[in-house]
C-alpha cells in the first residue's frame, strides 16, 4: 500500500468476495472499507462477510472499516394512463398521493409513498404546496412550482 495515497478504496461485498483467499487479496491490494448492502443477502450472509473482513484484516495487521448500507424508504411513482410521457422544462408537474396507480398524465402522477410529503422541502416550497392545495380537490399533492 502506498502511504502517500489520498484516495480511499471501498469494496462492496457479495458472493464473489466470500472466499478467504479473495478477501485476503483485496485487503492486500489496499482496501480501506468494506460495504455490506443490507438490501441483498441474509443476516447470516452479512455476519459471515463482516467476520471474514475482520479476520483477514487482522491477519495482515490492517484496519478495514465496515460500512453497513441500510435501505431507505422505497418511493415509487405510479404509471401513466397512456404510456410514457415527455416532461417539459418549466412546465408544472405534480406528484400526487391521491392519484391512482395508472392515472398519470403529462401534468401529474401518483406515488406509493404517502409518508412525510413535506420532509425535504423548504419553507417556501411547503407554503406553495399549501396554497396550491386550497385550489385543488385532491388531497396531499406534491406540487413544486
Amino acid at each position: 500500500m502506498n502511504p502517500r495515497r489520498r484516495t480511499k478504496i471501498v469494496v462492496s461485498l457479495g458472493p464473489s468476495t466470500d472466499r478467504a483467499k479473495t478477501m485476503s487479496a483485496l485487503i492486500e491490494q489496499g482496501i480501506d472499507m468494506a460495504r455490506l448492502n443490507m438490501s441483498h443477502g441474509t443476516r447470516d450472509d452479512h455476519h459471515r462477510r463482516a467476520q471474514l473482513v475482520r479476520e483477514s484484516a487482522a491477519q495482515q495487521g490492517r484496519a478495514v472499516a465496515l460500512l453497513v448500507d441500510l435501505q431507505g424508504p422505497k418511493i415509487r411513482i405510479g404509471g401513466f394512463a397512456k404510456g410514457p410521457v415527455q416532461l417539459r422544462n418549466g412546465k408544472r408537474f405534480v406528484i400526487d398521493t391521491a392519484l391512482g396507480d395508472k392515472a398519470g398524465t403529462e401534468e401529474s402522477v401518483g406515488t406509493s409513498y404517502e409518508g412525510r410529503a413535506n420532509e425535504s422541502l423548504t419553507h417556501s416550497q411547503r407554503y406553495q404546496m399549501i396554497r396550491n392545495d386550497r385550489h385543488r380537490s385532491r388531497s396531499s399533492p406534491w406540487s413544486l412550482l
